[in-house]
């Protein structure tokens, strides 16, 4: 979709810069510095669109970083992804680092805001005298205003802190959380940016527990979750006669599982039980769990007895909740067997005899339960 620009014309005058994006750069700069910043971005966006850009080349990056910086001071997060798509078209098969750094760059500026608006939030909280937490309440940052809370806000007065942690800090959660969507969905499907894409996505399990997003956390597991789905199918349909034909242009760039990716996945899917468990969404964990054991049936090496530690510690609070007591004895034995493991390779410190007994100790305890 075309942007709207104040200035009349700049669109028009747009194409003299397709021959040399050198020169749309200096002039989005321009129109940038004089504050006119939707028509350097529809200067930038028509450069990325245009047809003799599809040969990468270093100044399409400075273009693109250029693009990311006003969309992340307009806040305008659908043109970022449309952006990302073009760039990704372009770079994802000559120049797939430079479509790395794009990306880290567009997630570290839409955190460092992110958290820019939440210390202000928490210095108009604190100078308030007020315990009360805005992001909590407003459940769903991509349906904000819902016919319950518009009423709501008809009948309850609303502080200067509530109002500014409003205006201020949910506004760039929103934007936050869009950028990752959008990485994750750009990069679904790229076996050379496999790291970026799980980096992003526990960045994201991350958000939600800062925060304190279960909506969101749901969403980002079905995504996830779907993705995976899409992955295997793909992987099923290679195996078949014509299935290489028909999957290659819907999963490009996607090469197949590697033991590197199933670790990958494996260490995501633990995350995603980490920060489940912390907001104490234990549907949510049940559904990773079986996430987690649909990963392993893909690999053909065990993962490490560190990674399977944790994973069961975190178990043993899902089944102990869930009054699933047998097999709430069971993973604490697995973790005591695992962590012993684990240990083993490290010098055994005052610390880890501490622990060892306190292991051995919850086992008995859940035996006896």
């Amino acid at each position: 979709a075309s942007l709207s620009l104040s200035a009349g014309g700049e669109v028009a005058m747009a194409n003299v810069y397709f021959h040399k994006p050198e020169n749309a750069l200096k002039r989005a700069n321009e129109l940038a510095y004089i504050g006119n910043k939707k028509a350097a971005l529809q200067v930038l966006h028509d450069v990325l669109i245009a047809k003799k850009s599809r040969t990468w080349q270093l100044v399409l990056e400075q273009i693109m970083t250029k693009y990311i910086d006003i969309c992340v001071d307009l806040q305008m997060h659908r043109h970022v992804k449309d952006g990302l798509h073009q760039y990704r078209n372009i770079s994802q098969q000559q120049a797939p680092n430079s479509l790395e750094t794009v990306i880290r760059y567009l997630v570290k500026s839409a955190e460092k805001k992110a958290n820019e608006a939440y210390d202000r939030a928490e210095e108009t909280k604190s100078s308030a005298s007020t315990t009360t937490t805005t992001t909590t309440r407003v459940e769903d940052l991509e349906n904000e205003q819902t016919p319950e809370s518009i009423m709501l806000s008809t009948m309850t007065e609303e502080g200067d802190a509530e109002r500014s942690e409003r205006e201020l800090l949910v506004p760039w959660l929103k934007f936050l959380w869009e950028t990752y969507r959008s990485v994750l969905d750009i990069l679904k499907t790229n076996s050379k940016l496999e790291k970026v894409y799980h980096e992003t996505s526990v960045q994201a399990f991350e958000f939600c527990r800062k925060f304190e997003r279960k909506t969101e956390l749901r969403r980002l597991c079905d995504t996830l979750r779907q993705h995976l789905a899409n992955l295997q199918r793909a992987a099923a349909a290679l195996q078949t006669q014509g299935g290489q034909q028909a999957q290659s242009h819907r999963f490009r760039g996607w090469e197949g599982w590697t033991q590197d990716g199933v670790e990958l996945h494996l260490t995501t899917r633990f995350a995603q039980l980490d920060v489940a468990s912390k907001l104490e969404l234990w549907t949510e964990g049940f559904r990773t769990v079986e996430d987690i054991y649909s990963v392993m049936k893909i690999s053909k090496k065990p993962p490490k007895p560190k990674v399977m530690a944790r994973y069961y510690e975190r178990l043993t609070k899902m089944f102990w909740v869930s009054k699933n007591y047998l097999f709430h004895a069971y993973t604490w034995w697995q973790f005591y067997l695992l962590a012993e493991k684990a240990e083993k390779k490290k010098d055994a410190g005052p610390s880890a005899e501490e622990n060892k007994a306190v292991r051995a100790a919850s086992v008995v305890l859940a035996a006896l339960c």
